[in-house]
């Protein structure tokens, strides 16, 4: 069809900082420790890298250690070893509707039911906190949260963020926060990250995309 516009994959239409570019061009042409296996926690370059990760996540609010940071080739990859970490067959995961496509394959394969809460069109496809207790139930483990929405866009309110860690606390649910489109946000909205309110940091998993962020999607 022509002058349609293809809002299907998750793909920025800038490069990448022209400095990380350099910066991987030269650690290939040099070889050697960049291009080989390498010990995640026992390589100062690593370390670096893991440091700049806290350093990022202090900017939202939360501060973590080194130790507490996990990088996957991958934002699926980390989403599922999430899920693997916090679920097992037969328990139920709290999720909003519309959601993520790639959310489901790794539910299935755990044997994980998913739970779903509208986010209806009328409210602006933002959810009714004040409802959600309603789709929680003896087996519910975790609550999966994606803000900014995949796919409506719906960036959550600090109210409406709040409603849900209250929830989570009330409940005492995990949360995996799927941050990938964090600066992704536009017009007044402003971006709450649930692990920055109190009470919400030892139960959160937070899960961020060089991909979008940094557009990186090919890298990996």
């Amino acid at each position: 069809m022509k002058e349609q516009i293809n809002l299907g994959a998750g793909d920025p239409d800038v490069e990448a900082p022209k400095i990380v570019v350099e910066a991987a061009v030269e650690a290939l042409r040099e070889g050697g420790r960049w291009t080989h296996y390498s010990h995640i926690r026992k390589n100062p370059t690593q370390d670096n890298f893991l440091e700049a990760v806290v350093d990022y996540y202090k900017g939202l609010g939360p501060t973590y250690g080194i130790e507490q940071v996990i990088p996957t080739a991958g934002s699926g990859a980390a989403l599922s070893i999430a899920m693997a970490t916090l679920l097992e067959k037969g328990d139920e995961i709290l999720m909003f509707e519309p959601a993520f496509m790639g959310y489901f394959g790794p539910l299935k394969a755990l044997g994980v039911t998913p739970v779903f809460a509208p986010l209806s069109e009328d409210r602006g496809f933002h959810p009714d906190t004040d409802t959600l207790g309603e789709y929680v139930s003896s087996k519910t483990k975790a609550i999966l949260l994606c803000s900014p929405n995949n796919p409506t866009g719906t960036v959550l309110t600090p109210e409406e963020t709040q409603g849900i860690a209250d929830l989570a606390i009330k409940h005492d649910l995990n949360v995996i926060a799927d941050e990938i489109y964090l600066h992704y946000i536009y017009d007044d909205n402003k971006f709450t990250s649930i692990s920055s309110l109190e009470g919400m940091k030892e139960r959160t998993i937070n899960v961020m995309s060089f991909s979008k962020t940094f557009s990186m999607t090919g890298w990996r």
